[in-house]
This record gives C-alpha cells, sequence and structure tokens, in this order.
C-alpha cells in the first residue's frame, strides 16, 4: 500500500494529501492511520461553535507536529467547501511548504474537492514538480445533497431521512455519519459562506430560500398558501405540523382545529365568529388566509381580510364595519355584512359617523345598502335623512336599513287586520310621523281639534273603544306604557320572534281614565323598563325614539323567550297607558294654571265637585277613585310646560293602548297563489296577487335575495311594487313569496312602456 511504503522513508515535505470519494472512505482512511498517527480533531478548535481560520488551522498542525511526528487532520475538507479561492490557496500552500526532512508525516484526508484542488492550488503551486506524493482513491462517488434553510428555525425535527446540522460543530462532525446522503442545514455559518460554495464532486447544494420552499422541498407537498416574510413564525408551526402530523391543507387544519365537517356550508359570519373566538393566532392566520385564497370574491369578508394587516380583533372588527364605504358595486356584500354586524361588536359611533359623512349627498335608494341599522349611528343617519320626505313612497327603502323604523311606520299593513275606526289607523300614522320628523303636522292638529274639541266630542268615541277582557287561562304580561302608537312594531317583532308556531291577534284598546298606572294596574308580570325611560329621560330627537324602539325589541325579545322555553298555548300582552312627545314645550308654549297638577301637568285630582270644562281639560269621574279628575284634552298640559314624554291626558296616544293576543298554532296550512303568473306595465309596476286560505300574517317577497315591501290589502289580496328593484326592464321577473315554512313562485310578465322615474 502506498502509504505503508511511503511512512518509512525521508521526505523533506511531510504533508500528504488523499482524495476520497466519501465518508465511509474516510471512516476508514482514519481508522487505518490512527494505529501509527495522532488523529487532531478540527472541530476541537471551535470556540462557541465559531467558525475557524485558516491560521487558526495552521497554528494547531503546526503545534502538535511538535508534540508527535505523524498526524492526521479531520475534516479540513469541510473547512475548504466554504474557503475563497485567497484562503483556498494560501492554506494548501502553507500546509505544503512544512519542511521536517525526516520522518514526519500530516496525513490530509479529503472527500471530494479534487478537481477544484487541482486548479485552484496544485497548478498553480511553484513546488508541483518537487512536492510529496498526492494520493487519490479510485472509486464510485456517492454524491450527498445538503437542503439549506436560510430561516431560522429553532425546533426539533423527526426526519430520518436527513442528517440535521444546527451549527459548527453539527458541520465539522457530519463525516462521523459515513452513510448520510440527505443532510438539512440550518447552520449561520453555511448562511454567510454559502455564496462561496464551488462545484463539488461529493456535495450538491440546495438553497431553501423560505418555510413554504421547504415544505414543498422536504416534505414533497404543496401548500396552497402564498408565503410572505412577515408571516415566517407561522410557516415555522406549518412544518413543525407537517413533520408530526404528514400532509395537510388549510382545509383540513380549519376542519380538524374547529371540529368542522363540511367548510362549504359555513357563512362568512361563521368564520368571523370562530376568527373572533380563536386565541391561537396561527389558526387566526389559516382562517384569514383560507377566506382570502379560495372564497369568491364577492364575499365581503375576503376584502376585509385582505386589506388587514395583523391578526387582531379589533382590526377586523373595524375593517367590517367600514371597508363597504371604500368599495363599489356593494349590492352583493349588504346582506352578508348585515349577519356579520349582527354577531360582533359594535366599534366606535364616531368612526360610523364619520364613514356616513361620506354617503350622505347620494340618493336614500342608494345610501341603504351602505346601512345596517344595528348601530345607533346609523339609526339617527337615516331618520335625520328621512325627516323631510315622503315616508309614504320612501318606506320600503327602509325595510333592511332599519326595519323597526320601517315596522314602526307600518300601519297601512295593520288596516286590514285591525278591526278600528279608520281615523284612528290614520291618526296614529300621521302620529307616529310626526315622532319620526320631530314635527306636529297640521294634519295631526286638525285631528286632535276635532276629535278632542270637547268633553262631549271625546267621549263621542273614546267610550266606542272596548277595554282589553282580562284572559284567565292565559298567560299574561304587562308592559308598562306600551301606548297604541307601538302597535305596529310590536306586531312586527311578534310575528319575525315566533313565525310560524303561533298567531298573533291585534286590537286598539282604551284604558281607565285618568291614563296613569295606579287606575289601569294588572296583576301579572310587568316590564317596567319603556315607563321608566320615558320618566327619567329629557326626549331628545332621535335619540329618544332610537332608545324607546330598542327597550322595546328587548321586552319582547324576553317575552319570545319564555313563551318558547315554557311552550305557553294562549299569551296576552296588555298595557296600561301609552304616552306623548307633542306635549313638549318645542309644540306648546301656553302655559296653564294649575300648579298641583301631576305627571308634568297631564291630570289633576280634585277636592270638590267643580265640574271644569274648556277646550284645553274636562272633568271626568276618575274610574280608579271616587274623586273626579281634571284631564288634559289636547296636548297643552294644565301647569308647567314638560320637558320627557307625559302620560295621564286625553289624547288618543294615551289613552288608547295595544292588546295582543298570542295564540300556538295548529296545523300546518297549505297556502295557494290565485294566479301564479301576472302582467304589468313598466309605467306602473304594481301587481297585486291573493293567496287562499287568508294568511294571519303578511307573506314575504324576494327576488335574487332582494326583500320586497309586501302591502296588506285586505281579504289574501297582496300587493307589490316593483319599482322597488331600481331600474327595471321589459322581461319576466321571478318572485319568491314565502309564507311559514311554504315558498311559492309568482311571475311577474313586465310589458315595455314609459315609466317617470322616481327622485329620491
Amino acid at each position: 500500500m502506498e502509504i505503508e511504503e511511503d511512512k518509512n522513508s525521508k521526505n523533506r515535505y511531510p504533508v500528504r494529501f488523499i482524495f476520497l470519494n466519501s465518508f465511509e472512505e474516510l471512516n476508514e482512511v482514519i481508522e487505518h492511520l490512527k494505529n501509527f498517527s495522532d488523529v487532531v480533531f478540527l472541530d476541537s478548535l471551535l470556540d462557541n461553535m465559531q467558525w475557524l481560520t485558516k491560521d487558526s488551522i495552521l497554528l494547531e498542525i503546526k503545534n502538535k507536529l511538535k508534540e508527535d511526528s505523524r498526524l492526521v487532520i479531520v475534516p479540513l475538507s469541510e473547512f475548504l467547501r466554504f474557503t475563497p479561492t485567497n484562503d483556498f490557496y494560501g492554506l494548501l500552500k502553507a500546509l505544503s511548504e512544512i519542511e521536517t526532512n525526516d520522518y514526519s508525516r500530516i496525513y490530509i484526508p479529503l472527500v471530494g474537492l479534487y478537481k477544484r484542488f487541482k486548479k485552484e492550488f496544485i497548478d498553480e503551486f511553484y513546488r508541483k514538480d518537487e512536492w510529496a506524493p498526492i494520493w487519490k482513491l479510485i472509486g464510485d462517488i456517492e454524491p450527498v445533497t445538503i437542503y439549506h434553510a436560510t430561516f431560522n428555525f429553532d425546533d426539533t425535527l423527526q426526519l430520518p431521512e436527513f442528517e440535521i446540522i444546527k451549527n459548527t460543530t453539527d458541520w465539522f462532525n457530519l463525516w462521523r455519519n459515513p452513510g448520510t446522503l440527505k443532510v438539512l442545514s440550518f447552520s449561520k455559518v453555511i448562511q454567510v459562506f454559502h455564496s462561496k460554495w464551488l462545484p463539488d464532486e461529493i456535495f450538491n447544494l440546495k438553497i431553501i430560500k423560505n418555510q413554504k420552499e421547504f415544505v414543498e422541498t422536504i416534505f414533497g407537498e404543496k401548500f396552497e398558501l402564498p408565503f410572505y416574510e412577515k408571516d415566517s413564525n407561522y410557516w415555522n408551526r406549518l412544518i413543525k405540523i407537517f413533520n408530526k402530523r404528514g400532509v395537510v391543507s388549510t382545509t383540513s387544519l380549519i376542519k380538524d382545529h374547529f371540529n368542522i365537517m363540511d367548510l362549504n356550508k359555513l357563512k362568512a359570519a361563521d368564520f368571523v365568529e370562530y376568527f373572533l373566538s380563536e386565541p391561537d393566532k396561527f389558526y387566526k392566520w389559516i382562517l384569514k388566509n383560507y377566506v382570502s385564497q379560495f372564497l369568491e370574491d364577492k364575499i365581503y369578508l375576503k376584502h376585509c381580510f385582505t386589506k388587514m394587516d395583523g391578526l387582531e380583533n379589533s382590526e377586523l372588527i373595524e375593517l367590517l364595519w367600514l371597508e363597504i364605504f371604500g368599495l363599489e358595486n356593494i349590492e352583493s356584500f349588504y346582506l352578508e355584512r348585515k349577519e356579520i354586524l349582527k354577531r360582533i361588536p359594535k366599534i366606535d359611533e364616531s368612526k360610523i359617523k364619520g364613514a356616513l359623512e361620506r354617503i350622505k349627498d347620494l340618493p336614500l335608494k342608494d345610501q341603504t345598502p351602505y346601512i345596517t341599522g344595528i348601530s345607533t349611528a346609523e339609526k339617527e343617519f337615516v331618520i335625520n335623512n328621512v325627516m323631510e320626505m315622503d315616508l309614504g313612497s320612501i318606506r320600503h327603502h327602509l325595510k333592511d336599513c332599519f326595519p323597526e323604523l320601517y315596522s314602526y311606520y307600518g300601519w297601512d299593513n295593520l288596516k286590514p287586520i285591525l278591526n278600528s275606526d279608520g281615523w284612528l289607523l290614520e291618526y296614529f300614522k300621521e302620529y307616529n310621523m310626526c315622532k319620526i320628523r320631530n314635527d306636529f303636522s297640521e294634519n295631526l292638529k286638525s285631528l286632535i281639534e276635532e276629535k278632542n274639541k270637547d268633553k262631549n266630542s271625546f267621549f263621542d268615541w273614546f267610550y266606542t273603544i272596548e277595554k282589553p277582557k282580562i284572559d284567565p287561562n292565559g298567560v299574561n304580561y304587562w308592559i308598562d306604557g306600551l301606548g297604541a302608537e307601538w302597535l305596529p312594531f310590536v306586531y312586527y317583532l311578534l310575528d319575525e320572534y315566533l313565525g310560524e308556531n303561533y298567531l298573533v291577534e291585534a286590537q286598539i284598546c282604551r284604558v281607565d281614565l285618568p291614563s296613569i298606572t295606579k287606575c289601569n294596574k294588572y296583576p301579572f308580570e310587568k316590564f317596567g323598563d319603556l315607563d321608566g325611560y320615558i320618566h327619567n329621560n329629557h326626549y331628545k330627537h332621535p335619540k329618544t325614539l332610537i332608545e324607546e324602539l330598542e327597550i322595546i325589541k328587548q321586552i319582547i325579545k324576553k317575552i319570545k323567550d319564555e313563551i318558547t322555553i315554557n311552550d305557553h298555548g294562549v299569551i296576552n300582552i296588555y298595557s296600561d297607558h301609552g304616552f306623548s312627545f307633542l306635549t313638549l314645550s318645542k309644540f306648546n308654549d301656553k302655559i296653564l294654571d294649575f300648579d298641583d297638577a301631576q305627571h308634568e301637568g297631564r291630570y289633576l285630582w280634585m277636592d270638590n265637585n267643580e265640574d271644569l270644562n274648556d277646550k284645553y281639560y274636562i272633568t271626568l269621574k276618575s274610574e280608579c277613585s271616587d274623586k273626579n279628575v281634571l284631564v288634559a284634552l289636547k296636548h297643552v298640559s294644565l301647569s308647567n310646560v314638560p320637558s320627557r314624554e307625559t302620560h295621564g291626558g286625553a289624547t288618543p296616544e294615551e289613552v288608547l293602548v295595544p292588546y295582543f293576543r298570542i295564540i300556538k298554532a295548529g296545523e300546518e296550512v297549505t297556502y295557494t297563489l290565485e294566479t301564479a303568473e301576472l302582467d304589468a306595465d313598466i309605467s306602473n309596476p304594481v301587481v297585486t296577487f291573493r293567496l287562499s286560505p287568508v294568511p294571519t300574517k303578511i307573506p314575504e317577497a324576494l327576488i335574487e335575495n332582494k326583500t320586497l315591501v309586501v302591502e296588506n290589502r285586505g281579504d289574501g289580496y297582496y300587493q307589490v311594487d316593483l319599482s322597488q328593484l331600481g331600474d327595471l326592464r321589459p322581461q319576466l321577473y321571478k318572485i319568491k313569496l314565502k309564507i311559514n315554512k311554504q315558498t311559492l313562485d309568482l311571475r311577474v310578465n313586465l310589458k315595455g312602456g314609459f315609466r317617470e322615474r322616481e327622485l329620491i
């Protein structure tokens, strides 16, 4: 063997380069050489895992040579592999110039590198012809691939096919695993020096630039999400999941973590709730990216997620509220956004007000897709916006953006249901309109002057109206202060909350005079929030109306919950009196001199039998006391002008209340359309259809998820105005009519012609 023959001969130059084809050969050579040589492990020179220098290596070899005449230097090839040309040549030259002129030997086995050694050193070395022998082992090369990840990753991976190196020590110990064919590197040194890597017979270097490339290269799997550097931590987490579980996708991650069977069944609002309730930002990131990458562009949530800089709940909530004001063609977003906003916290009202300012100059029909009616700012915006408009002609625009206000002014739909004098319905329709407008209209003034002209005219209508009958067998509730003005609103809420399971009947009834709780108490559960509110708050428009709507809504929700939980059969809702906003100083500045009048001047108990009657007040025998009582006949109070809504007087809104009888429905009714296809002219796109039998509620009409206002004409007849859709064209329109669980198809053939456009 060459080594055996050479070791016993003197030579001026002790260094012997031995070129090998694999780490297996390196280990075999070391096993042989260490029998007569001292092995110098270069990793022993590492200080805090810092990279070596050619000077430190040269110094170590020279010092060791003083102690032992035969040395094996391992693994110098793993240092040279990352050495630039100048240092590569310099170190080899310095080693080759060591002289001893005795039997000393410095064996330097090198794995690979022969081509570079020949090109960059020996061919240029000035003593190459007189220098010592160079040995090159003939054999098959086993190439090793180094996959170097340029990103930070500190966690442990279980990858049996790979030898993992994270630092310099790992690199200098790589030769100790001779069977290694794949190396995975996170070494900072290789990160610094890999640009100096030159072609090598043994090693093939592949750079992995980011975690996405890592997943696809190391695990051999595509992952659907795009890579952004700011998401590196989440991709590192994903690498750990791939390593532990194998192949995953955004879909499988979401389904497994949130225990979801079918993602396709989730609505945008569901994704929002999962996101907001999830404490782990990794799964927030997965959810956000799933929606951003895989849902359709017409999904509003997708627009909001793509706008997010981070993963904070507050950022998403604000975007969901405000992003729509910066988008175009938002019609497809309206319903989705509204359902989302119902299920998330509100943001600062001032921000909503600022956004609404951007649409204040649009026509009402173009404003409504931006408005959900969920926030107070939106409700104030709508009321302030419609105050000067004809509420009858624009009411249908309110159905989706402010349904409470839509139903509050919904007297027309109740005319066929209520068995009441026509003037009463007109009075309350006008009253509700005035409250919306914060106005006392001439029409309403004329009605009150006519109906409450004096004691006789008041008695003529008041005592023709029944008082509600107490049902001893039903479940009864008492809403303190609920006047007749609220009848359409409460009817709408009951119909919405109870649906097809209950039938709702409504009636306008009178109370005992004076119209105060003392005279109209009921012996069953009372809800006093509304009455407490009007007595403790000064009237402010539109704030007061908005808050009253909400108070009543919450009361009806509580009643609904009790009804459905206890499965009641017959339920009755009573009230003891209403109240009036028209007694405020804004509408009346006249002051009467009855200083002892109660309830801010609406009535006065009489200590004698004096009978005082005037156009402003009347005296009558109280129905709850042995005293006479002086009652304000109109909106002028008996003493100081109030700043709150009041009751105790004799105006219709004070003395008339709604009575609701709710009956659990029996067997399900099947409805039919009298005519399933109707014709209409585009100049007057109104159609009337009839349902049989007569429903107890108004059907819902939809065209492509847009809700149309349906007017109740009585006896099963209903009317729909297609102009609610906006720009019409001659064609066949398909309307879905929903009544209870049933859906009917109504086709409207709209014929050509001219039609004046409504200016709103």
